[in-house]
C-alpha cells in the first residue's frame, strides 16, 4: 500500500500514522522475539485514519484522558487508540502491572489478540531518540546515547531482552494473568520508533538488530552550528517543539515559525538560554502534501539535532523521559 503520514490534513492524524507506521528502529530481538509483529497500514487502518482526518475528536479525547504529557505516554496512547479502533485486534490490557504481594515486577506495555494471526501478542513499545558519539566508551550500540546519556540503545535492548519481554512468560505473570482472566501470550514482539541521529560529518553503520531502514537525522554541537549553516545560506528551518517530535518531518510553512539560516543561530541560542534542552530542527518545504516525505533518498536531511557545547560529558540536554 502506497502510504505516507503526510497525506492527512489533521496534525493529530499525521502523528498517529507516524507512531504506527514509520520505520522501526530495530527489527527483531532473537530469541525472545525472533519474528517482527507488524500492525501494518491495511485497508481497515486506512479507513480509521481517513475517518479521523474528517473528525479527529475521538483521538483528541483519548489522548486528553491519559493526562500524562510525556512523549512515551503519548506514544503508547496512540497505539492503544489504534488497537481499540481496529477490527482486527482486541486490546486486552495496556501498561498492565505484574504484582506479587506488595512488589511490582514490571508491566506489560500491550497485550492484544491479533485476529489475523489468531494469536495473543505481548508487545513492548517505545519511542526513542539516540545520537551516536564516536568517543563514548563501548561498542557501536553503546555509543548510541540519548539526550540524557544515562540512556543508550544497548541498555534499552538489554532491558527488553532480559526484563521486559520475558516478563510475560514468568510464573508470576502467568499466575497474575490467569487470576485476571487474561490469556498468556503466544508471541512476544518489540516496536521501537524514533530517530537515530548520525554525526553531521559521519554516517554510522550499525549492526543488527538496528533496522537498515531506520529514520535518520544529523546532530551537531552548538559550537559547530555557525559553520554548518554558512554552507546552507538559503535553507529555511522550523524549530520543532517537543510536542512535535512524534510528527512526520517536512512541516508546512507556518507564519511566524519559519526561520532563515541567518536567524536560526540566535533562535537556537535562545532555546538553550531558556531551557538548555536539545533543540530539534526540520527543513521547511512549501507544502504539507509531499507524498514522498518519509521516502527521501537521503534520510539524513529529515531532522537536525543541536546539543549543548559540552554534551555529553557536560550538562545534559534535557528531555522528558519516555
Amino acid at each position: 500500500m502506497n502510504f505516507s503520514p503526510q497525506q492527512y490534513r489533521q496534525s493529530l492524524v499525521r502523528e498517529l500514522a507516524w507512531c504506527l507506521f514509520s520505520p522501526s528502529m530495530v527489527d527483531r530481538l532473537p530469541p525472545i522475539a525472533p519474528e517482527p509483529w507488524l500492525a501494518g497500514p491495511d485497508s481497515a487502518a486506512e479507513q480509521i485514519l481517513a475517518h479521523l482526518d474528517k473528525n479527529p475528536e475521538a483521538l483528541a479525547r483519548h489522548l486528553k484522558a491519559g493526562g500524562d504529557r510525556r512523549l512515551g505516554a503519548r506514544f503508547e496512547a496512540m497505539w492503544t487508540f489504534f488497537l481499540e479502533a481496529h477490527p482486527g485486534y482486541d486490546l486486552l490490557c495496556s501498561n498492565w502491572p505484574v504484582r506479587v504481594g506488595d512488589r511490582t515486577l514490571g508491566a506489560l506495555d500491550l497485550l492484544c489478540l491479533d485476529r489475523q494471526l489468531d494469536a495473543v501478542v505481548h508487545c513492548e513499545i517505545a519511542v526513542k531518540f539516540y545520537l551516536y558519539d564516536r568517543n563514548w566508551p563501548g561498542l557501536v550500540l553503546d555509543r548510541w546515547i540519548g539526550p540524557n546519556p544515562d540512556d543508550s540503545l544497548s541498555k534499552k535492548l538489554d532491558h527488553l531482552q532480559t526484563r521486559q519481554l520475558p516478563l510475560s512468560s514468568t510464573p508470576e505473570a502467568r499466575t497474575a494473568l490467569r487470576r485476571a482472566g487474561l490469556p498468556e501470550p503466544d508471541l512476544r514482539a518489540v516496536t521501537i520508533k524514533g530517530y537515530l541521529f548520525h554525526p553531521f560529518d559521519k554516517n554510522v553503520q550499525s549492526p543488527a538488530p538496528v533496522d537498515i531502514n531506520h529514520l535518520r537525522g544529523l546532530w551537531l554541537r552548538l559550537d559547530d552550528l555557525p559553520a554548518w549553516l554558512r554552507q546552507r545560506p538559503d535553507r529555511r528551518w522550523q524549530i520543532m517543539d517537543q510536542s512535535q517530535w512524534l510528527q512526520p518531518t517536512f512541516p508546512s510553512r507556518e507564519p511566524g515559525r519559519e526561520i532563515s539560516a541567518e536567524g536560526l543561530l540566535d533562535a537556537v541560542r535562545k532555546r538553550f538560554d531558556d531551557r538548555n534542552r536539545l533543540v530539534m530542527l526540520a527543513p521547511v518545504t512549501a507544502s504539507a502534501d509531499r507524498r514522498d516525505a518519509i521516502d527521501v533518498p537521503d534520510g539524513r536531511r529529515e531532522r537536525l539535532c543541536i546539543v549543548p557545547a559540552g554534551w555529553p560529558l557536560g550538562e545534559k540536554a534535557g528531555i522528558d523521559k519516555n
